[in-house]
């Protein structure tokens, strides 16, 4: 037998291929285990959050498959287990238009099924009370009642606390929720409320009567499946005709962002949150008064065409009743909102803290009836904001006509030390990792977020007052259609990003650090990208992200001396400049180099003319308020202005 084989005219010995095979065989197992998934197991009833498991397993592991790698771990039976992605659970597929929803995930789900595609992403378990108090039956009934519904063979009406979120919720709230469980379980029927644009419901305290908690289901928002005023999603669900509210909040996810507010409202001074927004958790209830399936709508607002009106193999008569996932905020009491009191008797640090709040979440939605007021033991007024569905959001179109406070003179007095401490202990990452991995915000949402944020931090650190920071997050134009200055960053941040990474000839490290040597100041900048000491090109703009020398000057200046892009007044091409570093030498500078840098300049001058014509291109249309303001005596604004919002 020959010992050699030929293989492309290459005699290759029998041996070495035999272990070349191995060697394959070999690679193709490390292969197979690096299409692992390392996923975390977090139990809902661990109040250290940091405490968890971590498992191996494949994209097409089923859920079934998990809980039993569970029990090997904890010795808990896959029946008593109840597994969660998500603080409102995955869409079904086959009911994606009507955005149904699967809190628990069931058994037969593969992880690809549930959207877990990459390592890292943590699922929630929750151990059944019936398994977990089945050794202690004392006080049993208030324990099973916080997180698992009665079946419904039994009990048609019941409300408890998400498992999702069950660590995430104070004790105080978990009694509200089993005082309005219990309401139900007296027959007080959640009473729909008169105002919003959603289904809005008040449950009550058996006991008193009076109301301890305001529920609003994720599939009655606005252009959800069962909205109850009419406002309802009649496009084919494809996603590209999908109807909203608000652009940048999915229906159906409004709930989520409610749960953010609160969370990200860190304690101030006292037990209670900074900007004092009420407690607010997900909940899962049922009853026969929520609406489903039209049964509340009139024939005007489309309930025969989704009611038991309409063509469908649903029998006559029929009425489906199912569990309801959405957010519960403690009821507060007031004596009023902001439409009927005027702002003079509200103190300054009230206005600065809701000020404050909605800079951060950039909320579309701070109008006069969001802000209640209650009286205090000292017969001073406390603001307390609700209705935060519409912060968070994947756009930042926030106009000053969002913002109810804009306007009031307490925006532009200095902040105390108290709250510029509070604006300083403001940990960003840390709230961006809380908000992705419990309440899984995208990562636009998130990126507008730290911009916001960060905005707030540096302008309080370059003395600027609300005031002015709350200028350069908002459209300020009548129609609200220029860009604010925060939108422009944004932008042009994504531009300059991506060309770090998709630019076709340079590194992206190499080409980020480029870019980054061109956005800092010279005595700023200490990234190690080594600068030469002459024959560098550098855009006309290095600190268009720094805070140090913006002039709001008074506030009779136009609107596009305040909100402008810095550029350099002069529109010939960029000269060239030199920058210096005591630490590098020319010896160190090659061609590739120079090239690399001045690629940067060019693109860093590209992308901030193209988004300063932009803005000029707008406001040509537009008349801004202050520039209006500022020549009262003028009229030629308002009559050459093609459209405003007066």
């Amino acid at each position: 037998m020959n010992d050699t084989l030929r293989f492309n005219g290459v005699s290759i010995p029998r041996l070495q291929m035999k272990r070349s095979s191995s060697r394959q065989h070999t690679d193709n197992n490390k292969t197979s285990n690096n299409m692992n998934l390392k996923i975390f197991i977090k139990d809902v009833r661990d109040n250290n959050l940091r405490r968890t498991q971590s498992i191996l397993v494949s994209p097409w592991s089923t859920i079934q498959h998990i809980k039993g790698i569970i029990d090997e771990i904890k010795n808990i039976p896959p029946s008593e287990q109840r597994l969660f992605y998500g603080p409102i659970g995955v869409v079904k597929a086959a009911s994606r238009k009507r955005c149904n929803r699967i809190l628990e995930l069931p058994n037969h789900y593969t992880l690809r099924d549930v959207g877990i595609t990459m390592s890292g992403q943590m699922i929630l378990m929750d151990v059944k009370p019936s398994y977990l108090y089945s050794s202690t039956p004392s006080n049993e009934d208030e324990s099973i009642g916080i997180t698992m519904l009665r079946s419904g063979k039994f009990c048609s009406s019941d409300v408890c606390v998400a498992s999702s979120v069950l660590d995430l919720t104070p004790k105080p709230m978990r009694k509200i929720v089993h005082l309005a469980r219990q309401g139900f379980a007296f027959g007080l029927k959640p009473e729909l409320g008169i105002d919003g644009s959603g289904g809005t419901y008040f449950l009550r305290d058996p006991r008193s009567k009076s109301k301890v908690a305001v529920f609003k289901p994720s599939d009655e928002e606005p252009y959800a499946s069962n909205n109850p005023r009419g406002y309802l999603n009649m496009s084919s669900g494809s996603g590209d005709n999908d109807m909203f509210l608000r652009e940048g909040v999915t229906p159906g996810e409004a709930c989520i962002r409610e749960v953010a507010a609160y969370l990200l409202d860190h304690c101030g001074s006292g037990s209670d949150g900074f900007s004092s927004v009420p407690m607010t958790t997900l909940v899962e209830a049922r009853h026969p008064n929520f609406n489903v399936n039209g049964k509340h709508l009139t024939v005007a607002e489309g309930g025969a065409a989704l009611g038991l009106h309409s063509i469908s193999t649903q029998k006559l008569g029929q009425d489906i009743e199912y569990n309801k996932i959405g957010s519960c905020q403690e009821f507060v009491y007031a004596e009023c909102t902001m439409d009927d009191l005027s702002p003079s008797k509200i103190t300054v640090e009230e206005v600065h803290k809701i000020a404050i709040l909605d800079i951060r979440i950039m909320n579309a939605d701070r109008n006069s009836a969001n802000l209640l007021c209650r009286r205090r033991q000292d017969d001073s007024i406390e603001l307390v904001p609700i209705d935060h569905g519409f912060c968070l959001r994947s756009e930042c179109d926030v106009a000053w006509f969002d913002w109810c406070w804009l306007d009031w003179p307490h925006l532009k007095e200095p902040m105390s030390e108290s709250t510029k401490s509070y604006i300083r202990s403001l940990d960003v990452e840390a709230d961006c990792q809380l908000l992705e991995e419990r309440l899984h915000l995208d990562k636009k949402s998130l990126n507008i977020f730290r911009a916001s944020t960060n905005l707030l931090k540096a302008g309080t650190e370059a003395g600027l007052s609300l005031y002015n920071i709350a200028r350069l997050c908002s459209r300020y134009d009548d129609a609200g259609e220029i860009k604010s200055r925060l939108e422009v960053l944004i932008s042009m941040a994504g531009e300059i990003a991506s060309a770090a990474v998709q630019n076709g000839k340079w590194d992206h490290v190499v080409a980020s650090k480029a870019l980054e040597a061109q956005l800092s100041p010279p005595s700023s900048f200490q990234s190690g990208f080594r600068i030469p000491s002459g024959k560098l090109k550098t855009s006309r703009s290095t600190s268009m992200f720094v805070m140090e020398g913006f002039d709001f000057g008074d506030d009779n200046e136009e609107e596009e001396e305040i909100n402008a892009v810095p550029i350099s007044s002069s529109s010939s091409p960029p000269s060239e400049s030199v920058s210096t570093c005591s630490v590098c030498s020319d010896d160190y500078i090659d061609e590739a180099f120079y090239q690399c840098n001045n690629w940067a300049a060019s693109f860093i001058d590209q992308v901030e003319t193209d988004n300063v014509n932009l803005r000029r291109d707008r406001s040509e249309s537009s008349v801004s308020v202050s520039s209006r303001s500022s020549d009262d005596d003028n009229s030629s604004y308002l009559s050459s202005s093609p459209q405003g919002f007066w």
